[in-house]
């Protein structure tokens, strides 16, 4: 066994009886719930960080044996994370060491236990899997919390966002700085769409929350997203500057300690200079968002916007939002600062010829919703003169409504965007072009399936794709099965092939069995619930019962196999030799494979119902005609499916 705890490993002593004790030493101060002690069979894998001052920081990872060759693709980022970070807040990372380690059956994604942070299975992904998805965003938040969190702790539960908000908002930032702005912005969008989702299930409330009814409420997208877009949102009004050097100056003066946000607020106003109570009230003690309805008028050589503040005044308050409008004319591009503190507001600026676009908020930074009425020749120039992700997204899905030469050709240049979302969303938009720019859209759709660098792109062509008659699909399919490095590029050319000749998907999947790749897995499954043979059985018992499949990957695969059994109805001995699959699944399967598991038994009994149903039918039938051979046999049928179905029931009924 391999053992990890908080703080540094001083002894290990093997014992007369055949144990072994070792002793492991938090030499600094950290909140209790930060206390971590964990027994494995455990491979750990050594990497460190060079700390200025030339000190080694060990930075370990511990995994099961068979990933031991990919940890340091899963983790292999880490220590340039904590350059980074240490940089960005002007304190070096605290702690003696820094190991990470992954447990089976963790139900809470991740915890940063102080330089033992534990991680569920979720982010065993191998080398192909990484090229599709990687966890760096839940092992930046892990690092970040090291100091808000574990360095500077929140006082109480109803403080948790100074904790979650900054290791949330960490995500942004080392997508900003590894993989562009772009890439932060649409991720942004996700986090700030996650709290206004939650928020629509769960309620509205203040931030810094003093009336929750049980702690586990603080963990919600509260604290989590809307607290890290509040951050991001204070960034933008003060600068870069005066925000890391306000964070700074926080944990200097609460290390060790508890804190509470109102420690946060003084930071930022010793830092800037400002009194910032007004930012707090609104978006720490109070609830919601505002939203914004825009319009805009021209008249001569100006043109004026008309804001309203239309969100429930009962409940949420007047916001104060500065913000800045880019202005887009003849002349070239305007900025002009505004505040919008009112419930409505009228703002005028100059205009150098012809207006081409103009965008409010164009750093992108609020949080809240905009209902902007905008002709359509503005939505296409905003695609083009907008420089943030959201700004050109917004100008290319709005910006089509009507389709002329300008729009049509906006799709096009959509599909030679740097960033991979904007050509997902223009090869979406590219099934409504006509005529010539449709053909060069088609055309240029196959070549991004096979070439394009980011397979979410890749994928998306490869789909899009489905719906033409083309008769160099298949060999296109049969390109990407063979050669792609993407799993998800695989599955979808598996799929789509499936479609049209199940036959040479089949072969082709046959190949590809053995892939440990979980989402590979669960695509042939798809492939095989619609299309497979009796043979398929020892496939679906095989990756069932074994490791290969992860989290929800489980459930889509375990869902396919129910498909595969109902189809069954000639083959009684295919539900009996799946049976022991479901047993296993009942009481060996993952969290969400257990949530769904009646639901297959009940659609499988369900199954069972119609064929004991026709059994039956060819009973009376039988009888009618005097046919007591035919009367055996279904009688038998009958005895048979009725012994299958009392062995299903008792998966989801006790006895």
């Amino acid at each position: 066994y391999t053992t990890l705890s908080n703080g540094k490993l001083i002894a290990s002593k093997k014992n007369a009886d055949g144990t072994r004790t070792d002793h492991w030493k938090q030499e600094l101060k950290h909140a209790p719930y930060l206390f971590f002690m964990g027994v494995g069979e455990f491979k750990i894998v050594k990497d460190s960080y060079v700390a200025p001052n030339g000190s080694n920081i060990e930075v370990n990872y511990y995994v099961e044996p068979a990933w031991e060759q990919y940890a340091k693709d899963i983790f292999g980022e880490t220590p340039e994370m904590i350059k980074y970070f240490s940089n960005l807040l002007g304190i070096e990372y605290p702690w003696d060491k820094y190991h990470q380690i992954v447990v089976r059956d963790y139900v809470s994604g991740a915890m940063e236990n102080t330089g033992a942070v534990v991680f569920g299975d979720f982010v065993y992904k191998n080398k192909r899997e990484l090229l599709d998805e990687n966890d760096q965003s839940t092992i930046a938040h892990e690092l970040f919390h090291h100091w808000f969190g574990d360095y500077v702790t929140c006082e109480s539960w109803s403080n948790l966002p100074l904790n979650e908000s900054f290791a949330n908002y960490s995500q942004y930032l080392w997508d900003e700085y590894k993989y562009g702005i772009d890439q932060a912005d649409y991720y942004a969008i996700d986090e700030a769409d996650g709290y206004f989702q939650s928020s629509q299930m769960q309620g509205y409330h203040d931030l810094i929350w003093f009336d929750y009814d049980v702690k586990d409420q603080m963990f919600d997208g509260h604290s989590y997203n809307k607290g890290g877009r509040i951050l991001h949102m204070l960034r933008n009004h003060i600068g870069d500057e005066a925000f890391f050097t306000a964070l700074n100056l926080y944990l200097d003066q609460n290390k060790f300690k508890a804190a509470e946000f109102h420690n946060l607020r003084l930071a930022f106003e010793e830092v800037t200079g400002q009194d910032l109570n007004w930012f707090f009230n609104q978006w720490f003690l109070s609830s919601g968002h505002p939203i914004l309805d825009i319009s805009q008028t021209i008249v001569g050589e100006n043109v004026t916007l008309t804001i309203k503040q239309s969100q429930n005044l009962e409940t949420f308050p007047i916001f104060k939002i500065p913000m800045e409008v880019a202005l887009f004319d003849d002349a070239g591009k305007h900025i002009f600062p505004i505040i919008v503190d009112q419930i409505e507001q009228s703002f005028t600026f100059p205009i150098q010829g012809k207006l081409k676009t103009i965008i409010p908020d164009q750093q992108q930074m609020l949080l809240g919703k905009k209902r902007e009425e905008k002709p359509q020749d503005q939505l296409v120039q905003q695609f083009y003169l907008g420089q943030r992700y959201r700004v050109r997204e917004e100008g290319l899905r709005l910006g089509t409504k009507y389709l002329d030469s300008l729009s049509q050709q906006m799709v096009l240049d959509g599909l030679n965007d740097p960033f991979w979302a904007i050509r997902n969303l223009a090869i979406e938009k590219a099934g409504r072009l006509k005529g010539g720019f449709k053909a060069k859209a088609d055309e240029k759709i196959f070549q991004l399936a096979e070439f394009d660098k980011s397979s979410s792109t890749r994928v998306a062509a490869v789909n899009y794709l489905e719906n033409l008659s083309d008769a160099r699909k298949a060999e296109l399919y049969s390109r990407l099965i063979e050669k792609d490095s993407s799993y998800n590029v695989v599955v979808a050319a598996i799929r789509n092939l499936g479609k049209s000749d199940p036959g040479l998907a089949m072969e082709k999947a046959k190949s590809l069995e053995n892939e440990p790749a979980s989402k590979m897995q669960v695509g042939l499954a798809s492939l095989y619930g619609g299309h497979g043979d009796d043979t398929k059985i020892e496939y679906f018992n095989k990756i069932l019962t074994g490791k290969t499949l992860s989290g929800f990957d489980q459930v889509g695969a375990m869902n396919n196999f129910s498909m595969y059994i109902s189809k069954r109805s000639a083959s009684m001995s295919m539900w009996e030799k799946a049976l022991p699959t479901f047993k296993h699944l009942q009481e060996n399967g993952t969290f969400y494979t257990k949530m769904f598991f009646p639901q297959n038994v009940e659609f499988l009994l369900k199954n069972i119902a119609d064929f004991k149903f026709k059994a039956q039918s060819d009973i009376d039938k039988a009888i009618e005609v005097g046919d007591q051979i035919k009367v055996t046999q279904a009688n038998a049928d009958l005895s048979q499916w009725t012994a299958i179905e009392k062995s299903y029931s008792k998966l989801i009924v006790a006895d």
